[in-house]
């Protein structure tokens, strides 16, 4: 049964990594962690968040935009990809 349920997670996880809107990870292949850096460190200095808990919601704001920009490239490529079938 335990090896079931990993091979269960292990699918669920793959799942994930197609589009990556609820990855655990911050990162799937292609994606630049520089430029989550980048983004990261933009947004930290436009709001100049002050305490942990304000930290926290930046932190949390960043990997939401960082999730929606990966959102919109994904559809953008789907997008392109339809075209060329066309």
């Amino acid at each position: 049964m335990k090896m079931e349920i990993n091979a269960m997670t292990n699918c669920k996880d793959q799942n994930a990594l197609k589009n990556g809107a609820f990855s655990k990870i911050n990162f799937i292949p292609g994606e630049d962690p520089q430029h989550y850096a980048k983004l990261k460190a933009g947004l930290f200095a436009e709001h100049k968040p002050c305490g942990r808990s304000q930290e926290k919601l930046m932190e949390s704001v960043t990997k939401a935009l960082w999730k929606l920009q990966r959102a919109q490239r994904s559809s953008l490529i789907r997008e392109l990809a339809s075209d060329t079938r066309d």
